[in-house]
């Protein structure tokens, strides 16, 4: 599992306001990552329709209320994931089958929003 993130200063993405910032690597297997609880990805996963098996199966998945809990990042003590406010996070997710060939490429745009509860 790979998950590259790049940070963008405004909603105009481009060269000139984005930054690369890390491609994090995950050498156990997209399953079990998937499934750790109280991960940023977590929430994220839960709206899949159809619901998130394994093995994985070929077809059309969606999302609905797709989010990641800001607060899920703050167990991370990442310098970015301080800061995630007033920016873009462009993120890439790609996974990998057992011979290492990719099977899966997610390309998404984040925005955090705080809301009142």
């Amino acid at each position: 599992l790979e998950f590259r993130l790049s940070k963008c200063a405004d909603a105009i993405i481009s060269i000139n306001t984005c930054e690369y910032v890390e491609t994090f690597n995950y050498a156990v297997g997209t399953c079990t990552v998937m499934k750790i609880p109280n991960a940023p990805w977590t929430q994220f996963f839960a709206s899949m329709n159809p619901p998130f098996f394994c093995p994985i199966k070929a077809g059309n998945y969606s999302f609905r209320n797709a989010g990641i809990d800001p607060k899920t990042l703050e167990q991370y003590q990442y310098v970015p994931f301080r800061t995630i406010d007033n920016a873009i996070w462009i993120t890439t997710l790609r996974m990998f089958d057992q011979d290492a060939r990719e099977f899966i490429c997610f390309n998404y745009t984040i925005e955090f929003m705080r809301t009142r509860q």
